[in-house]
């Protein structure tokens, strides 16, 4: 057995209709055997050492048209503290694209209001600017507003409407869940989906790649390429105004 046997019965499964993904697991454990095989002295040499599955095909990001946004957004209603909060969060997602874990890591330390901007703290502890447009600012406003005359000043932009500690990943998941369903929708709906269909709409409506590289916080252009595709409707409409012969 040698490691081109390996990987022609690897080739063999995904030539049988197998998915890349089966295949990649098969590989993984063909990998732990001979490891252990090898530990063991049960085999002289590894020859799935180097072994690699199918690289997965690679998933577009789901996200929201413009029309679903607002519809999302705008059916949190009333001034209560939970509607306040939750109408500001979707707005902060939407406008800065940021990542839950720098959502709920803001304070109000982080907010300027005059500039419109939003201090982020990223993966590895990088920092940037996000951008905050008109109704994201009014709604963090009103929101804190109320949060101060109810649990006062403290670190954390985004509260517990019951204890006044900081929002976690998982209570900003579970809240947009629930307003999601409550608004109608049946797809699964998550903070990510804010930040694809943002980076999208920006796409749409001509941003450069560069620049929704910096919105996103990405290191390298080549993980913004996933954000780039562009949706059915602003491709055929494009299409039908740009080839003679489209109509």
């Amino acid at each position: 057995m040698n490691n081109a046997a390996l990987r022609n019965a690897l080739g063999d499964r995904l030539g049988t209709g197998a998915a890349k993904s089966s295949v990649a697991r098969l590989a993984a454990t063909i990998r732990s055997l001979f490891r252990y095989l090898e530990v063991t002295e049960q085999h002289a040499a590894n020859p799935a050492a180097i072994l690699r599955g199918p690289k997965a095909d690679e998933r577009l990001p789901h996200w929201l048209e413009v029309d679903d946004v607002a519809k999302l957004i705008d059916s949190i209603a009333g001034g209560t503290e939970i509607a306040l909060r939750d109408r500001a969060i979707l707005e902060t997602l939407y406008s800065t694209a940021c990542r839950v874990g720098e959502l709920v890591d803001l304070a109000d330390a982080d907010i300027a209001p005059t500039s419109g901007t939003v201090r982020l703290r990223g993966k590895g502890g990088k920092e940037r600017l996000g951008v905050l447009g008109k109704s994201a600012l009014r709604a963090i406003e009103a929101y804190q507003t109320v949060r101060r005359r109810i649990h006062g000043e403290g670190p954390a932009l985004f509260v517990s409407v019951i204890s006044g500690r900081r929002l976690s990943d998982r209570d900003v998941r579970r809240s947009l869940l629930v307003n999601a369903k409550c608004a109608g929708f049946k797809a699964r709906i998550t903070p990510h989906t804010f930040r694809h269909s943002c980076a999208t709409h920006l796409m749409d409506n001509g941003a450069s790649i560069r620049y929704v590289q910096e919105i996103l916080g990405h290191a390298s252009l080549n993980t913004t390429q996933i954000y780039t595709h562009t949706s059915t409707r602003k491709l055929v409409e494009t299409y039908e105004k740009a080839h003679p012969r489209a109509v």
